[in-house]
This record gives C-alpha cells, sequence and structure tokens, in this order.
C-alpha cells in the first residue's frame, strides 16, 4: 500500500510538471540492448522504447557538450559564490535516432533513468523517469508548445545591428565547401535568474537537469554546422539576482553586460547568457548579431515565456545563438527546410518535430566563417571534450582502452572477472562483472513476489485470459499459473531473440517474462505460459491459468470402477496404479511395478516391467523380506534354546530326585 501511495505521488508530481510541457501518454519500461565490445558500449548504446505501444529502437552515440571542469556557481544567503562539480552528469549525454525513422533527432541523458527529446517529423516526445518506481519505469508525454505570441528580438537591436545589404549573398554563390570545415566549439556561459530557477523547481539539481537537457538540444542543432555547444560553467541565482532583471530584454542586456564584465572575467567562455522568466514578455531575447569574437559585446538575454516548455526554450537560445554567429531570420519565400521545420522561421518556437537550419541559414553560417573567420570558435581554450578525456582506470566508468572498470580495491564487486589495478580481465573470462564473468548467465527459478508482480499487471498482452475483449491480470491465488518467470542473475537486461521481454525489479530481484505472442509454437500454443498440470500448491494443479485443488479437477475417472480401487487418478485422467497391479485397469499383475499407461510402463506386448525394473522390485521385496523374517529367526532361536535348555535342567532334576529316592528305600530296607 506505501509502494502504490509513492507511486501514485510520484505520478502526480509528473503529471503536473508535464501539465506544462506536454500531453501525458502512458508508462513505459525501456530496454537496453549490451554490447559485448566494451568499448564500443561506451560510445555507443541501444534503448528500446514503446511510444503508443509501438516499439522505438534508439541508436545513441555519446555526446560530448560539458568539459572536464564544468562547474555549478551558487551563492548563499550571505552573498558568498560556491561552486560544485557534478561529476556523475559528465558521461551521461547521448544523441542519436530511432531505427524506424532515420530522420529522426534523439537527445537523453542516461544517468539517474533516461531523460530527454525524441523528436520526429511533426511531432516530438519527452520522456522521463518515474524516480518512485522499482521497475525502471518511465513516462513518455507529447511536446506542446504553444504560440508565445511575442516578437523575437527588441526594436532597436535589430534595427542597429542589421546587416548591410553587402553583407547578404546570393544562395549560388561559390562559398567555402561546408564539408570541409574544421569542427568548431561555442563556449556558453548560463546563468539562471532567480524568477526562473523558481519556475523550474527551486532545486538546484533539477535545474540543472533541464539546463544541460535544453543546451544538450541546441548542441544537436548545431551539428550540421560542425560546431559544438559547450555548456562551460552554469550560475544559479537562487537566492536573489545579482543585477536587477525589471524591464524589458534590452534593458537586461544593458545591465547584464557591465556585470559580466566585472564579474566573469576569469571564467572561460565565447559568450554569456542570462535566462529570465517571464509569464507574458514582450521579447524572447536580446543579443548583439554577429559579435560573437566581440569581447566587447558576447552576450545574451534569453527569456522564457509561460506559454513553451524545454523545446521551444532551447529553440529561443538557438535562435539567439544562430545571430550571434551570423544567421538572420529566414525569409519563407526563399528558404526551405527538407521534412523539416527551419530553426530561424518565426513559427519554429512554437512548432514540434525535426528543426533544421535552412539553406539560407548554411550560406550565412559559410559567409560568416569564411569573411570574418570567427577564430574564437577554433580553439577551446583550457577546456576540451569528453571524447579528449584519458580513461581513469578504478573510477568505476568503463571508457577506451579498458576491459572492465570496477572500481577500486574496495568498491569492486567482481575482483573474480577484473582487475581492479590494471582494468583488464582476469583469464579467459568474457565479461567484467556477474556472477558468471559471462555476458550471459543461466535464470534461476523467480520468487512468489516476481510472480505476483508479472502476473498482476494490465498489459495489453492478456496475463490469465480475456473478459468483454479486455485483458485480465492474475487473481492473487491464480499467479502461479499465468505468465512464466524467472530471475536473472544479474542487473543488466541483454539482447534475446524474443521481441518482447519485460523486466521488473521487485526485492532487489530482477524478474524477466515474455510478453505474449512473443512464444507461439506452430501448434498455437504460448511457451510464455506455465503448462497445464503444474502444481502450485497443496493438492492444487494448474488448469487453463487457474490454480485448482484435485477434487474439483472434474476428470470422469472413477477410482473404485476404473482403477479397481487399486490406484489413484492422474492429471490426464487414468489410473496411476500401485506396485503389483498393471495399468490401465489396475488389474493385479504379479511383478508388476504399477504406474500409468502415461509414464511408459504399460506395453502391450504384456510386458509392464522392463529387466531392470524386475530385479530392482524383487532386490526390494528380498531385503524387505530380509528384516521382516530376520527377527522372527532370532526370536525363535532364543526360544529353542532356551527350551532345551530347560528341558535338559529338568531331566538332570528329575534324575536327581530318582536316585535320592531310591538310596532311602534301600536305607529302609537294612534297618527292618
Amino acid at each position: 500500500m506505501f509502494f502504490l501511495l509513492a507511486l501514485l505521488t510520484e505520478l502526480g508530481r509528473l503529471q503536473a510538471h508535464v501539465g506544462s510541457e506536454g500531453i501525458f501518454l502512458h508508462v513505459t519500461v525501456p530496454r537496453k540492448i549490451l554490447s559485448n565490445d566494451s568499448e564500443v558500449s561506451e560510445r555507443k548504446m541501444i534503448y528500446i522504447i514503446t511510444i503508443d505501444e509501438q516499439p522505438y529502437t534508439l541508436h545513441l552515440r555519446k555526446q560530448s557538450f560539458l568539459p572536464q571542469n564544468f562547474l555549478v556557481y551558487t551563492y548563499n544567503e550571505a552573498g558568498s559564490l560556491h561552486s560544485e562539480s557534478p561529476y556523475f552528469m559528465m558521461h551521461c549525454h547521448y544523441q542519436g535516432y530511432a531505427a524506424e525513422f532515420p530522420n529522426s533527432f534523439v537527445t537523453l541523458s542516461i544517468c539517474s533513468g533516461l531523460r530527454g527529446f525524441l523528436q520526429f517529423e511533426n511531432v516530438s516526445y519527452g520522456i522521463e523517469p518515474l524516480e518512485s518506481s522499482a521497475r525502471f519505469e518511465h513516462i513518455i508525454y507529447q511536446m506542446k508548445n504553444n504560440d508565445p505570441n511575442v516578437s523575437i528580438l527588441a526594436e532597436n537591436y535589430s534595427h542597429i545591428w542589421q546587416k548591410d545589404q553587402s553583407y547578404k549573398v546570393p544562395l549560388n554563390s561559390q562559398k567555402k565547401n561546408l564539408s570541409k570545415l574544421l569542427p568548431q566549439y561555442l563556449e556558453i556561459y548560463i546563468i539562471v535568474e532567480k524568477a526562473l530557477y523558481d519556475y523550474m523547481g527551486s532545486e538546484m539539481m533539477a535545474v540543472t537537469q533541464k539546463i544541460v537537457q535544453v543546451v544538450g538540444l541546441v548542441n544537436t542543432m548545431f551539428t550540421q554546422f560542425k560546431l559544438t555547444v559547450i555548456l562551460s560553467s552554469l550560475e544559479l541565482w537562487s537566492n536573489e539576482n545579482q543585477i536587477s532583471t525589471s524591464g524589458d530584454a534590452d534593458d537586461i542586456l544593458q545591465r547584464f553586460l557591465a556585470w559580466k564584465r566585472d564579474y566573469l572575467i576569469l571564467r572561460p567562455h565565447n559568450i554569456a547568457y542570462l535566462l529570465v522568466y517571464r509569464k507574458h514578455p514582450k521579447y524572447v531575447g536580446a543579443t548583439f548579431p554577429g559579435t560573437i569574437c566581440n569581447e566587447s559585446y558576447d552576450a545574451g538575454i534569453a527569456v522564457y515565456p509561460d506559454a513553451i516548455g524545454l523545446e521551444g526554450f532551447s529553440v529561443i537560445i538557438a535562435q539567439l545563438l544562430g545571430l550571434n554567429v551570423g544567421l538572420t531570420y529566414d525569409d519563407i519565400t526563399q528558404c526551405f527546410c527538407l521534412r523539416a521545420t527551419c530553426i530561424m522561421n518565426h513559427e519554429a518556437v512554437s512548432a514540434s518535430g525535426i528543426k533544421i537550419f535552412s539553406n539560407c541559414s548554411m550560406h550565412d553560417y559559410r559567409y560568416f566563417v569564411s569573411k570574418f573567420e570567427a577564430k574564437c570558435l577554433q580553439k577551446l581554450s583550457n577546456l576540451q571534450p569528453l571524447h579528449q578525456n584519458q580513461p581513469v582506470c578504478g573510477n568505476g566508468i568503463l571508457e577506451s582502452n579498458e576491459e572492465c572498470d570496477c572500481g577500486n580495491k574496495k568498491e569492486c564487486q567482481f575482483k573474480k572477472c577484473c582487475d581492479y589495478n590494471t582494468c583488464k580481465l582476469k583469464g579467459s573470462v568474457k565479461c567484467g562483472s556477474g556472477p558468471c564473468c559471462t555476458s550471459k548467465c543461466e535464470a534461476q527459478g523467480a520468487p512468489l513476489a516476481c510472480f505476483k508482480e508479472v502476473n498482476s499487471l494490465h498489459e495489453r498482452s492478456e496475463n490469465c485470459g480475456f473478459k468483454n475483449s479486455q485483458p485480465l491480470p492474475c487473481e492473487r491465488k491464480d499467479v502461479l499459473c499465468g505468465k512464466l518467470a524467472c530471475v536473472q542473475p544479474h542487473k543488466n537486461a541483454y539482447k534475446s531473440d524474443i521481441q518482447y521481454t519485460v523486466y521488473s525489479y521487485i526485492q532487489d530481484h530482477v524478474c524477466v517474462s515474455i510478453a505474449t505472442g512473443s512464444s507461439m509454437r506452430s501448434d498455437g500454443t504460448d511457451t510464455a505460459y506455465v503448462a497445464d498440470g503444474t502444481m502450485c500448491g497443496p493438492e492444487m494443479y494448474c488448469v487453463n491459468k487457474t490454480c485448482r485443488k484435485v477434487r474439483l479437477m472434474g476428470y470422469n475417472c472413477n477410482t473404485t470402477t476404473k482403477c479397481n480401487g487399486k490406484g489413484i487418478c492422474n492429471n490426464f485422467g487414468n489410473c496411476q496404479c500401485f506396485p503389483g497391479h498393471k495399468p490401465p485397469d489396475c488389474k493385479f499383475q504379479f511383478g508388476s511395478p504399477g504406474g500409468s499407461i502415461d509414464d511408459g510402463n504399460f506395453q502391450k506386448s504384456g510386458e509392464f516391467y522392463t529387466e531392470k525394473g524386475y530385479s530392482t522390485h524383487w532386490n526390494n521385496w528380498f531385503i524387505l523380506s530380509f528384516y521382516i523374517v530376520l527377527p522372527f529367526f532370532i526370536i525363535f532361536t532364543i526360544v529353542i534354546f532356551k527350551r532345551n535348555e530347560i528341558r535338559k535342567s529338568y531331566n538332570r532334576e528329575n534324575a536327581e530326585c530318582k536316585r535320592n529316592s531310591s538310596a532311602a528305600s534301600e536305607s529302609y530296607d537294612v534297618e527292618h
């Protein structure tokens, strides 16, 4: 009951959160497909999730946009600045696509569950872990972004920094080939003001996760330009704002630019952005277009309207950064995006689905880097992306050139598999973890708790039949007669030939079952279920997914008439005869081992037992007879012996009496 209450509370919390982000769809349990290649499994991952009852295979590759020295800055109540390094978040971020839709975009954080965005042609989904769930459950919701009905930029800045006509180039002009551009890096320092901090949850880790999600999605958008957007550090004004955030975005930008010159001078970045919250703002931001490498104007303001979610906010930031690197808003009569929404389109903020830069944006960027060179984007200062980090043996993270990493000596739980000093596999083992030191282990029998969980779920597949065309969960008394369940001897989900495998985490066990229909035989039977006749309790057996008592089996088998009173009825309705009686009707047969026609003892040839059974039968009778007769023989021998002793004693006494009598008679005759 407590677990159910906690689950409902968590769902309510997420439902309230999702209400501001999108439309709640359902709960899913992602399944991770593991690779036997340790190096590949660190850089690439595959997950299978379900959306609208359809499986999606997510192919993910590690995404590096958090530097090694990434810090989160906060101020305490006294105004002192503190920093923390959320190191556990560094290796969590991946991007990729759904195999069923190659043109899709997926951006996820995989630490502590899956969290992020899935974008298809005209629809976007969000995924978040259900934290109180013990079964790795996640919620899927459709993203929504209402039209904020606000202007893009403050008018004075859009006019002041409007490019001249010489800046615009014909689309057919010959420019530097994008494929030959060197990889570039844009370091952004982000500050979250007090109102937005409260709007995002008023908790450091929750706000950090959301900002990292947004930057991850922005980084995905800029991969078209071979430009990596790096979140150099994050600052949270959790207690009070360091500058006034009242007024329009352009007013805040002036104050922020002055503050930035004094306080961010020693923190590496190419541009700094202050993120603010407004319920109904006039503009969604303010910045200086085309000034990414100009230290006098390397700042911007991004406004989070109440009407949009994280996806829409990521588009606002992408548009502002696009202006910083020389892009302009698209002219819909000349610019186009194939099967997607153009990022620099005014409608992109409220649109769902895939978003890419248009052909116009591509030409603008090529022109900007060729004319202004943008040298500040060609070096990383003192930052390095994660994929350039050196592997650290003993940190518990499998990195390049490591065969395994189980942590340090104290933490390592798989010392028989992995050498914690060298991060190499021991001997001929195949895997650095698990009780078997291989990628696969034999499954184990499941406890009752697994059967209760597996067969109590309201799945789209039946567990114990149907009622009114709706799948039924098993009743408590029938849980051992529904789906088969076993226990996996490790905590990882491995790829199997079965398309739909259900994993449940119950009482520190990974319970495994197979979805209905994925294990059908040619005869129509489904091996995912417990077989009829399986014992489900004392004197109880499974029949048609129900647990029934033997006396209720309903077979037409009367032991008195059918078995001649010398046997019992088995689950097939046939006689199970006692020894000395032959099946099928249990008539007397000397030497018969008994049994039934179902266990192989019945032979039409008249031989009801094998030679081995015959000899064993007589051996048993001989041994039994020996132990029964021996005590009687011993007692009989003792009795005979005692009787002979008594007879001898009697004879001696009788002879003695006769001699005494004879002597007395002779004495009497002499005296007379």
